[in-house]
């Protein structure tokens, strides 16, 4: 298993990239489901505030974590 977490703060990125990296409360559990669909994810947390966001998630080890987590951003 992998653990990987990736994230922006206030101290790491200006507010226009936050702003485009955060999620809405009435989407979070949705934007939830699809990255814990990631093939190869078998747990996801999104922590989305007004002054970060980070994404954590548990794979599997042939899952390459980073490019999952690219992937989903992408989407």
């Amino acid at each position: 298993m992998k653990l990987v977490l990736a994230g922006v703060s206030h101290r790491t990125a200006p507010v226009e990239v936050r702003e485009r990296l955060a999620f809405p409360e009435d989407r979070l559990n949705a934007a939830l489901q699809d990255l814990a669909a990631q093939p190869g994810v078998s747990e996801a947390v999104i922590l989305s505030t007004c002054n970060r966001v980070e994404i954590s998630l548990a794979t599997e080890d042939e899952v390459d974590a980073p490019a999952a987590i690219r992937s989903f951003l992408s989407a």
